[in-house]
C-alpha cells in the first residue's frame, strides 16, 4: 500500500463525494444544529450555506489541467532561468517522506512561481501532487478555476464573527489529511514583498 502511495497518491475522489464527507460529518450537523437555535434559520438553510462555502474552499483536481500547467510551467522556466536543478537526494528524501505519511509542505512565499514551481517539479519527478492553501483573493476567474484544478484550496484572511466557515474549513483540511494528501501553505500568509526569508 505505501508504495502504490508514493507512486499513485491517494485516490482522488469527486467534488460531490467530499462534499458529502464534509456537510454529513458530526462535526458539521452539530455544528448546523447549534446555529439553527442561535439564529432561528431553518437547518435547511444552514446546510445550503454549508454546502456553499464547501464548494468554494474545495480543490477539484484535474490531472488534464495539471499536465497543461505543467507544461507551460517547464516552457517558461527554460526561457525566464536555465532550467531547474533538484538534487537526487532531495527526490529521494520526499518519496520516504511520503512513504512515511502525509507531508505538510511549508515553503517560502516570494513570489506566485513558489506553488507553480513546487507543484510542477512534483509532477516531472513523479511525486504526488500536494493540496495548496491558496488565499481568497486568488479565486478570480478564470485563474481560480485553473489552481483549484491543480489542487488549490481556498481560505478567507481573516474569519472574525464566522462560525460556518472555519469549521467547514477545519472539516475539509481534517479530510484532505485524513486522505493523505500532501499540504502546502506559506507560514507568511502572504507573499514575501521584500524578498526576504
Amino acid at each position: 500500500y505505501r508504495e502504490s502511495h508514493v507512486i499513485r497518491g491517494p485516490r482522488i475522489r469527486p467534488h460531490h463525494w467530499m462534499r458529502r464527507m464534509v456537510v454529513d460529518s458530526h462535526e458539521i450537523q452539530t455544528l448546523i444544529k447549534s446555529e439553527a437555535k442561535r439564529t432561528k434559520k431553518s437547518e435547511i438553510k444552514l446546510r445550503k450555506k454549508v454546502q456553499k462555502e464547501i464548494n468554494h474552499i474545495a480543490s477539484r483536481f484535474s490531472f488534464l489541467m495539471i499536465r497543461i500547467v505543467a507544461t507551460c510551467c517547464k516552457l517558461i522556466f527554460n526561457r525566464i532561468y536555465s532550467g531547474v536543478d533538484i538534487r537526487e537526494q532531495d527526490i529521494q528524501r520526499l518519496q520516504d517522506t511520503i512513504r512515511a505519511g502525509s507531508p505538510i509542505w511549508i515553503p517560502s512565499h516570494r513570489s506566485h512561481l513558489d506553488y507553480l514551481l513546487i507543484s510542477s517539479q512534483c509532477y516531472f519527478h513523479g511525486l504526488v501532487l500536494p493540496h495548496i492553501v491558496a488565499g481568497e483573493n486568488l479565486s478570480f476567474w478564470p485563474m481560480g478555476a485553473i489552481f483549484r484544478r491543480c489542487g488549490a484550496f481556498f481560505i478567507r484572511r481573516s474569519f472574525k464573527k464566522e462560525t460556518i466557515f472555519p469549521t467547514v474549513f477545519r472539516r475539509y483540511l481534517r479530510q484532505l489529511i485524513r486522505d493523505e494528501f500532501p499540504i502546502e501553505f506559506f507560514i507568511e500568509g502572504g507573499r514575501s514583498r521584500t524578498g526576504k526569508l
